[in-house]
């Protein structure tokens, strides 16, 4: 097996401003950087649920 490491970001999106309809992503950077690039646009350096810091480093063991 080998392992890889990722930075998991999560988003909220709202399908239309007239409900409060949300829906809730999750996305899977290779780098931090662009992760946290893409937090920053969206306004959610934060864990919009839990409200710990976004693009947080994930180790996975993967088979070969």
């Amino acid at each position: 097996s080998f392992m890889k490491i990722f930075y998991t970001l999560f988003i909220i999106t709202v399908h239309d401003y007239h409900t409060e309809e949300m829906e809730l992503h999750r996305v899977d950077f290779s780098e931090k950087a662009e992760c946290l690039f893409i937090a920053e646009m969206f306004n959610q350096k934060r864990d919009p649920v839990v409200r710990k810091p976004n693009c947080t480093k994930v180790t996975k063991w993967l088979p070969e």
